[in-house]
């Protein structure tokens, strides 16, 4: 009798401790705020670092497979609309995805037909930058790919410079590719003012 006593009275501290605590351990998953941890480590509220944070490759990710290195993941829970950014995931990419740092866009759909699932900005350890490519060729490379309204013409998005104090629209580079020509066009708003063909 007196060992069930015991017993219960040492259970009780343990509940009593681990809810002053708020620290859980489940099936091998520790959780800090919350009794159900989905994780190796899952903290419910605000957590402070005081020193380095390391991440390596995340099975079961969005995005796995052994090109993809440490992740980051930032989730914004009110982007529910089909094509809005719900969660930005940062990689460390290699292989096939080159030696990079990739930043990539995802909606509620993810990967499947219909979602979203892009890189949008790449930075490669050799220091080049990309805008809407993952394989940029230059210190900075925009290469967003758009077909345009006109037969066999394919253009780059612009590079725009919005002026401080004008409102008539910004300034643009747009490059594009018709048949065999190369074009540069400058301009402003929706007038191009100059247009340099490469033949």
């Amino acid at each position: 009798m007196r060992r069930t006593i015991v017993g219960a009275v040492l259970l009780a501290m343990a509940s009593v401790s681990q809810a002053q605590s708020n620290i859980y351990e489940v099936n091998g998953n520790v959780g800090i705020g919350t009794a159900s941890p989905g994780a190796k480590f899952d903290v419910n509220g605000a957590a402070v670092v005081r020193g380095d944070l390391l991440t390596g490759s995340i099975l079961g990710s969005v995005r796995q497979g052994p090109d993809i290195g440490g992740t980051l993941m930032l989730e914004n829970s009110s982007k529910t609309a089909n094509g809005a950014a719900s969660r930005w995931n940062i990689y460390n990419m290699s292989g096939s995805y080159g030696n990079s740092l990739q930043f990539w866009a995802y909606d509620n759909l993810g990967c499947q037909v219909g979602g979203l699932c892009n890189s949008r900005f790449t930075i490669m350890d050799d220091g080049k930058v990309g805008i809407g490519t993952t394989s940029p060729a230059a210190s900075l490379h925009v290469g967003v790919r758009e077909i345009t309204e006109l037969s066999n013409e394919v253009s780059i998005d612009r590079i725009a410079i919005q002026p401080p104090y004008h409102t008539g629209g910004p300034w643009f580079i747009n490059v594009r590719d018709k048949d065999d020509k190369a074009y540069l066009d400058m301009g402003q708003a929706k007038f191009t003012l100059l247009i340099i063909l490469a033949t």
